[in-house]
């Protein structure tokens, strides 16, 4: 929100993994005390402003929260109250509360403001978005940038060992890939916005995982999509904008394309990003930005 102005931006994008991965439970005690389990430590509130306080750690890690007592809690536990429905309640009260103030925040300003949903994203983000007449949702869609660089944007993945809401198979990904390549009519200008960057090029790289999915230190390997790699190759776009993988901050050329994934490290408190200048011409200049 403040990065757009800032860098004095005409336009921000926010693309893909808006939502958390983890709920936790912070459960109000027999004596008044609240009791959370989060980053493997359990953790104790005494008053309100403690519970405030903790409150905030967990948000700020990138998590969220809600308050029970101990008897729902072993509710949640049995089964008997679901908890990805409450999972998915925290979920729209964030994004709602975010969009809102990305409204009072840069509306009027003259930035326009792009949020689309990653692969980790649930298809509740969606109608959310829709919802306001300022942030512009444009998965799946081609829109126009400025008077001559079009974008094509894309959400989702190929497979991962996690099985995200909008992760697909490389075949699938490629038939999407083509439907919206097929309306573009500048591909020398067009900025390709698509979650998954491509195999092999070095900003795709994660930790290698056993096979109970926890990573091997030290061991990397490429994960991102070769359909993604063989477009790049096949159209060679402007831009390619990527994210998706936290640990592959960087940008490298496919071709004449520059891809780029500023990463993340927001559990650190962290904003990666990446600041973008085109011009009539092409491509002026790229940085990637840490605040």
């Amino acid at each position: 929100m403040n990065a757009g102005k800032f860098y004095n931006a005409n336009i921000v994008i926010l693309a893909g993994d808006l939502t958390g991965k983890m709920l936790i439970p912070i459960v109000k005690n027999p004596d008044g005390s609240y009791t959370a389990t989060y980053m493997g430590q359990e953790k104790v509130a005494k008053n309100d402003q403690e519970l405030g306080a903790l409150q905030e750690r967990i948000r700020f890690s990138g998590y969220y929260y809600f308050e029970t007592d101990q008897a729902e809690l072993q509710r949640y536990q049995s089964g008997e109250l679901d908890i990805n429905a409450k999972f998915k309640e925290q979920v729209a009260v964030v994004i709602e509360r975010w969009i809102d103030m990305i409204e009072k925040h840069l509306q009027g300003t003259g930035i326009r403001c792009f949020m689309m949903p990653g692969n980790d994203d649930d298809p509740i983000v969606d109608p959310i978005i829709a919802k306001s007449d300022y942030v512009i949702n444009p998965a799946n869609e081609i829109l126009r940038l400025d008077d001559h660089h079009e974008m094509i944007s894309i959400p989702n993945s190929n497979m991962t060992p996690w099985k995200c809401p909008r992760d697909i198979p490389e075949e699938e990904l490629q038939t999407r890939i083509e439907t919206l390549t097929s309306k573009v009519t500048d591909m020398k200008n067009c900025v390709f916005n698509i979650h998954v960057p491509p195999y092999g090029t070095g900003i795709d790289l994660a930790p290698l995982l056993d096979a109970e999915l926890h990573p091997q230190a030290g061991q990397m390997i490429p994960v991102g999509s070769k359909a993604v790699l063989e477009a790049m190759k096949k159209y060679q776009p402007l831009l390619g904008l990527h994210g998706h993988i936290h640990e592959s901050r960087g940008a490298v050329k496919v071709g004449r394309t520059v891809c780029i994934n500023p990463g993340s490290e927001y559990a650190e408190g962290l904003l990666h990003g990446a600041v973008v200048n085109l011009s009539e011409k092409g491509l002026k200049s790229y940085n990637l930005t840490q605040g």
